[in-house]
């Protein structure tokens, strides 16, 4: 499959890693691993008491119960192992690992000087939009010296929307795109004074504020709007506020988990439904006229993986776009418009860029 978007190491915007991502977890002993070598993940034998330091315990999907606790001398990231890492490729920054059955390990490449909340956006959303299928997280920590966030989380299972979107019924894509809709309306509903993420420190969305902007914290609509002319070259931006709203701000095909893709209708019924979202690394309180703009502004990040042969084929823009524009439609018809869209287009021709539409 061809990726439209060009990942940002090939752009030369991300450091190198070292150690490889992938060496983020390892095994000691028998059902014992190092977390970054800060951590200790272990499995607790039946009947026995989780040890007294245990910072977290939780039972697999087998029921076997597993404890973390910290390390009291840490341990040296060893030299990457292919054959006896547990991990499941994803991308450069980002290595998934498996311990036990249905339990995740998430890691992700976070500078010392960073801040990740995706932990604790995944944990507001299962509080206050619990109908939202929101991966559980387990436990979460920014193991600074190692420069990388842990998140253990409860698997989802699903199929890719990216791997599966083309093979659906039209009615099933339909069914799909409206349970995403509904999904962002109710998260839409927690609101926010400021354009903050979801623990009220600054976002730093790079299409709405200057790259040199040195504000760390969050922005009111008065001061966003005023960042907003600046960053556009003194277009006027779009009115909003004074209310920001929750918004998961990647709902990319690959992000998106379906359940029931093989399962045969049922009297003219889908059984196709989302199963989950996930990656909330960039949640936070946006603008709401944002919610429906930002797939016309990052469009790429929204298209569907396609062949070499969809890349070349007069199709393409269906090949690649379709899922985008079926989201966009069932979002108009909640409520969502992107009326403001003029606005982005003028922004970028300002800038002396293209459309990105």
């Amino acid at each position: 499959m061809v990726r439209v978007a060009t990942p940002e190491w090939q752009q030369g915007k991300l450091p190198v890693i070292r150690p490889r991502i992938e060496a983020s977890v390892w095994p000691i002993e028998d059902g014992q691993w190092a977390l970054g070598g800060s951590m200790l993940c272990e499995r607790v034998a039946d009947s026995v008491s989780a040890p007294s330091d245990a910072i977290t315990t939780w039972k697999d999907g087998q029921g076997v119960d597993y404890c973390l606790r910290p390390l009291t001398t840490r341990l040296p990231v060893p030299p990457y192992d292919n054959d006896n890492a547990p991990a499941i490729p994803w991308n450069r920054n980002t290595t998934i690992f498996e311990i036990g059955c249905d339990v995740l390990i998430k890691v992700n490449y976070m500078a010392a000087n960073e801040r990740s909340t995706e932990g604790e956006a995944m944990r507001l959303v299962q509080k206050l939009a619990p109908s939202v299928p929101v991966p559980e997280a387990i436990h979460f920590w920014h193991d600074k010296e190692l420069e990388r966030v842990f998140i253990i989380t409860r698997r989802v299972h699903g199929k890719m929307l990216d791997d599966v979107w083309h093979s659906l019924k039209r009615e099933d894509q339909k069914q799909v795109v409206k349970e995403l809709a509904a999904y962002t309306k109710s998260l839409a509903k927690i609101t926010a004074p400021a354009f903050q993420d979801v623990e009220g420190h600054h976002l730093a969305e790079r299409c709405l504020i200057p790259y040199d902007s040195d504000k760390l914290e969050p922005f009111t609509a008065e001061e966003l709007r005023e960042h907003m002319r600046n960053v556009s070259n003194g277009i006027e931006p779009p009115e909003f506020g004074p209310e920001f709203h929750l918004f998961h701000a990647n709902t990319s095909p690959s992000n998106v988990l379906l359940s029931g893709t093989d399962e045969a209708r049922t009297e003219g019924k889908s059984h196709v439904h989302v199963a989950g979202i996930v990656d909330w690394h960039d949640a936070g309180f946006y603008p709401k006229f944002w919610i429906t703009t930002l797939p016309f502004i990052r469009h790429p990040i929204y298209y569907l993986s396609v062949t070499q042969e969809q890349l070349e084929s007069p199709k393409y823009p269906y090949w690649a776009g379709s899922y985008r524009d079926c989201l966009r439609r069932a979002m108009e018809k909640l409520g969502f418009r992107d009326d403001h869209l003029s606005w982005w287009i003028k922004h970028y021709e300002g800038m002396g860029k293209p459309p990105l539409y």
